[in-house]
């Protein structure tokens, strides 16, 4: 391709790593908003992260995650989470979480 060329690239391959697990206990709360959809805020009371090369922490507040299960079923979540390595780096990690429910539920 020539440098002149602004055709679009397409991404066919997204290069991935496997960083680490997390697991967590949550303190969930869910509110029926009155228009058809659920609103949902969960607290992380504990929680812990590791992988090959990462391990620590989840400190529990400010982490979180809010979430939204509209009236067709989709669930949207926004999880911010801090983390603190075992060498006490300190790490923002935030992601949204969209799952859409099938005929398995």
């Amino acid at each position: 391709m020539s440098q002149n060329d602004h055709s679009p690239h397409l991404l066919t391959q997204l290069p991935v790593e496997y960083l680490f697990t997390y697991r967590a206990e949550l303190d969930a709360h869910v509110f029926d908003t009155g228009y058809g959809d659920t609103r949902m805020f969960t607290s992380i009371v504990s929680g812990s992260f590791e992988g090959p090369d990462l391990r620590g922490e989840i400190v529990p507040s400010p982490s979180s995650e809010r979430a939204l299960i509209r009236p067709d079923g989709v669930f949207v979540g926004d999880v911010n989470l801090v983390l603190v390595t075992h060498d006490d780096a300190q790490i923002l990690m935030r992601y949204t979480a969209l799952a859409i429910p099938n005929d398995r539920g």
